[in-house]
C-alpha cells in the first residue's frame, strides 16, 4: 500500500524493503552488552556458575554481531557512535550550502497560508510538503540560522543522529490547516530540502503528531 499526502497524492518510495540502519544496529549491540556487563557485575555474588556462562555467552554473541573478539575493542564502537551523533555523515544528496541557503531564502520570505486540513496520519512528506507558520519569524538559536536549519537538516537524516538528540517527547506537532505548533525548525528544514529529499532519506524515524490538545 501507498502512502499519501493530505492532497491524495500518492508516493510508493516508503513501502520499499527498509535496510537496517547500520549504526542503529550497532548500538542495540553495544547497549545490550552494556546491559549484561551490568547484570554481571551487579549479580556477582547471587548468580549461579551457569547463569554466569549464559550472560557472558550472550556478550561473546553481541561481540561477534559488531566484529569484534574482546571487550577491549569496545571503546571503539563507543567512539564511532559518538562522532556519528555529534557530527552525522552528509547524505549523498544533500543539498550544498548555496543550494540550501538559496532555497531557505525562498521559504522563509513566501506567506504559506493553507486551507487544507491536517490528516489524523500525519507523515514526514506533508509536513515537507505543507507544513506553515511564519516562517520568517523562526528565530535563531544558535547565533546563524542558516547553519541551524542545515545542521538540523542533517541531524534528521540519520536515525542515530536524530533520536539522540530529540527525545520521543518532542516530536514535530502540526495543528489545524498543517500549522508547525512544535519543532518549528525541524520543519522548516523539511520545507526548504523539500519532498524529493525527504522521499529519499525516508526519515520514518522523525516523530510527527497531529495536536489533539496535549501540547
Amino acid at each position: 500500500m501507498s502512502e499519501k499526502f493530505s492532497d491524495g497524492a500518492e508516493w510508493t518510495s516508503w513501502i520499499e524493503p527498509i535496510a537496517r540502519n547500520p549504526d542503529m544496529v550497532m548500538k542495540e549491540h553495544y547497549d545490550a552488552i552494556q546491559v549484561l556487563l551490568g547484570m554481571l557485575i551487579e549479580g556477582s555474588g547471587s548468580l549461579t556458575g551457569q547463569a554466569k556462562k549464559q550472560l557472558r555467552q550472550q556478550v561473546q554473541s553481541h561481540l561477534a554481531h559488531l566484529g569484534l573478539t574482546e571487550l577491549t575493542q569496545l571503546p571503539q564502537v563507543a567512539l564511532h557512535l559518538y562522532e556519528v551523533t555529534v557530527n552525522p555523515p552528509t547524505p549523498p544528496d544533500y543539498p550544498t550550502k548555496k543550494e540550501f541557503t538559496e532555497k531557505l531564502h525562498i521559504v522563509t520570505h513566501t506567506l504559506f497560508e493553507s486551507s487544507r486540513s491536517t490528516p489524523d496520519n500525519l507523515t514526514v512528506a506533508d509536513v515537507a510538503r505543507y507544513g506553515t507558520t511564519n516562517w520568517r519569524y523562526v528565530p535563531a538559536r544558535s547565533g546563524n540560522l542558516i547553519d541551524e536549519i542545515y545542521g538540523i537538516g542533517k541531524i534528521m537524516s540519520s536515525e542515530l543522529a536524530y533520536r539522540s538528540t530529540f527525545p520521543e517527547t518532542d516530536p514535530i506537532v502540526v495543528g489545524d490547516r498543517m500549522h508547525i505548533d512544535n519543532g518549528r525548525h525541524r520543519a522548516l528544514s523539511l520545507r526548504t530540502l523539500g519532498t524529493d529529499f525527504v522521499k529519499k532519506q525516508r526519515m520514518s524515524w522523525v516523530d510527527v503528531k497531529r495536536n489533539n490538545g496535549n501540547f
